[in-house]
C-alpha cells in the first residue's frame, strides 16, 4: 500500500510518499551461495548459507519527504521494520569486493533457537536527489539460546559505510546494531548546486535588496517546515 501527496504554494513545491508492506513465512527454508568473479572491474567473492525452520513475519514502512523552495531540493528518507520469528536457524555469509571503484566486506554468522522480535530503522538525508548521509539502527529482544554477529565495511564511489551488530541470548537476551553511511562526493555536488541557486537569488540583491532577503528567509524556513508530514491532496 502506498500514499503520495504533493503541495505547492508560489515557488515552494513539496512532495510526500509513504509505503507499507507486510509479509509472513511458515515452514522450512534453506539457501546457499558460492561465487567468485574476477574481471577488469574487480574481484568479487561470496560464500555462505542459511537454514531456518519455523515462522517469521515482518512489517515495513517507508517514508520520503522532500521540498524545493528555490535554494535546492532537500529531503528526508526513513525506513522502519518490525519483525518477529519463532523457530531455529543458522546462517553464515562472507562477501568481499575489491576493484577500481572501491572495496568492501560483509561478514555475518549466527545460530539461534527460540523466539525473537525487534525493530530496525534507517533515516537518511538527501539534497538535490543525492544521498548524503544515513544512519541505520536495530534493537532485538530474544527468548531462547543463540548468538549472532555481523560487520560491514565499504569504501567506494558511493561513499563510506561502517557498521556492525550483535545478538546474544541464553534464556533472555538483547541485540543491537548500528550502521553509518556518508557520501562525500554527493555532499560536494549538492553543496555546489545549492550555492549556485543561492548565488542566482543573490544576483537580484542590488535591484531588490528587501525582496531578495525576504526570499532567502522564506526559502530557508520553507525547507525546515516542509520536511514535516504534508497535507494530502
Amino acid at each position: 500500500m502506498s500514499i503520495r501527496s504533493t503541495f505547492s504554494q508560489g515557488d515552494v513545491h513539496a512532495r510526500s510518499k509513504q509505503r507499507l508492506h507486510a509479509r509472513a513465512f511458515a515452514g522450512a527454508e534453506a539457501d546457499g551461495e558460492a561465487e567468485l568473479e574476477i574481471g577488469l572491474d574487480g574481484t568479487r567473492a561470496r560464500l555462505g548459507g542459511e537454514v531456518f525452520v519455523g515462522a517469521r513475519g515482518e512489517v515495513t514502512a517507508d517514508s520520503e519527504q522532500s521540498i524545493d523552495a528555490g535554494m535546492g531540493r532537500v529531503g528526508i528518507k526513513s525506513h522502519v521494520k518490525a519483525h518477529a520469528e519463532a523457530g531455529a536457524g543458522a546462517e553464515a555469509h562472507v562477501r568481499a569486493e575489491l576493484g577500481p571503484h572501491g572495496a568492501g566486506v560483509d561478514a555475518h554468522a549466527g545460530a539461534f533457537a527460540g523466539a525473537k522480535a525487534g525493530v530496525a530503522s534507517k533515516t537518511g538525508l538527501t539534497v538535490e536527489g543525492l544521498d548524503i548521509f544515513s544512519v541505520k539502527t536495530h534493537v532485538d529482544g530474544l527468548a531462547g539460546a543463540g548468538v549472532d554477529a555481523a560487520v560491514h565495511a565499504h569504501l567506494g564511489d558511493d561513499g563510506v559505510t561502517l557498521g556492525g551488530d550483535a545478538d546474544a541470548s541464553a534464556g533472555l537476551g538483547l541485540g543491537a546494531g548500528v550502521e553509518v553511511s556518508f557520501n562525500p562526493a554527493n555532499a560536494v555536488k549538492a553543496a555546489d548546486a545549492v550555492a549556485h541557486k543561492t548565488a542566482e537569488t543573490l544576483s537580484h540583491l542590488p535591484q531588490d535588496p528587501l525582496g531578495t532577503l525576504n526570499k532567502l528567509q522564506h526559502d530557508a524556513t520553507a525547507v525546515l517546515v516542509g520536511l514535516l508530514p504534508l497535507p494530502r491532496d
